[in-house]
């Protein structure tokens, strides 16, 4: 076994590595390319890993195309999982609305346009941006943060804003084209009510994280990141 501390580390952007091995000409057996994937996707944290990395794969072939059809041997195989696996995973993001599944000899795979409008994506976007601030106060740990936050996920709350969410998103789906960073008011409407949510069991479990911070940098955080403009007056005071 070879020595970890005969093997040099990498002076190069971790990005500048992962193509440079894309390109190698040696390994380039099969495999050519590299996939890239959007941070708020990678760590959706509503999202199972295995389906993301089924998902990913998927994204992988489809490259520069709007669709694939691996089958789910190719998959399977590829993921190091089973086909049972790969397929209620499959299931997980056809109800998420990440892709859509038409079936037939094989599965056609397709990713759903405005993921931006995604619930799933846009709720736990609310939550890393909690969680950047919550990173402020040291004097509670990281675990009961993270248990505070994931927490969430299972609160009447968040389903009820999913479910605002995705109405929403279809409905709008039926509406002419208002430009790629419009977001709808009710949409909105659901993250303001589920960051009041978040604001006050975090004022509940944590108040020591709570006084320490202003939670106003999250709202001018979250509209940087995906521009859902949070109505700051329906902030709850310490």
């Amino acid at each position: 076994m070879t020595n970890e501390k005969q093997l040099a580390i990498t002076k190069q952007g971790a990005t500048e590595v992962m193509k440079k091995l894309a390109e190698d000409e040696y390994t380039k057996l099969f495999h050519e390319y590299f996939v890239q994937i959007p941070h708020k996707l990678l760590r959706c944290i509503n999202i199972s890993l295995p389906a993301k990395f089924i998902l990913f794969d998927i994204i992988a072939y489809m490259g520069n195309k709007n669709h694939a059809y691996p089958s789910i041997e190719d998959l399977a195989f590829n993921c190091g999982a089973s086909h049972i696996t790969v397929q209620n995973h499959i299931k997980e993001l056809e109800d998420k609305k990440i892709l859509r599944v038409e079936r037939k000899h094989n599965n056609t795979y397709f990713i759903y346009d405005e993921l931006r409008m995604n619930g799933y994506i846009i709720l736990s976007e609310v939550l890393h941006a909690y969680r950047s601030k919550m990173k402020e106060v040291k004097n509670v740990s990281e675990r009961t943060k993270n248990q505070l936050l994931r927490g969430m996920l299972c609160s009447d709350v968040y389903q009820e804003a999913l479910e605002q969410i995705c109405g929403e998103r279809q409905r709008e789906k039926r509406q002419e084209d208002k430009g790629d960073n419009y977001v709808p008011y009710q949409i909105k409407s659901a993250v303001d009510s589920f960051k009041k949510a978040v604001e006050a069991k975090i004022m509940a479990e944590l108040p020591q994280v709570y006084s320490a911070l202003d939670f106003e940098d999250v709202a001018k955080f979250k509209e940087r990141v995906i521009e859902l403009g949070f109505n700051r007056k329906n902030k709850l005071n310490s």
